[in-house]
């Protein structure tokens, strides 16, 4: 929030994050991405993406976060939080 005015603006600020995938035995990389501590589901229920390269670690994340930004993960999302509530209530 601004001082002088009070109004908010949104700013993108580098941070450092934990890697998002793993190296499979085959040499492939599965990425996931996570809530919290919960694995968040991707098309047809699956859990993690297969890359064939760490060149493409780049441009898969560039469409996870236009599918961020564009509310399309809010589903899997509310889906691992309501797990998560209900997790606390039992």
């Amino acid at each position: 929030m601004e001082k002088d005015t009070g109004l908010r603006r949104q700013v993108e600020v580098n941070k450092r994050v934990n890697q998002w995938w793993v190296t499979t035995d085959s040499g492939n990389l599965a990425q996931s991405v996570r809530y919290g501590a919960r694995l968040l589901g991707q098309a047809n229920g699956k859990y993690a993406m297969k890359l064939t390269s760490e060149k493409k670690l780049a441009p898969s994340l560039e469409i996870i976060k236009v599918a961020v930004l564009s509310w399309e993960s809010d589903v899997a999302i509310d889906a691992a939080s309501n797990n998560l509530r209900d997790g606390f209530q039992q």
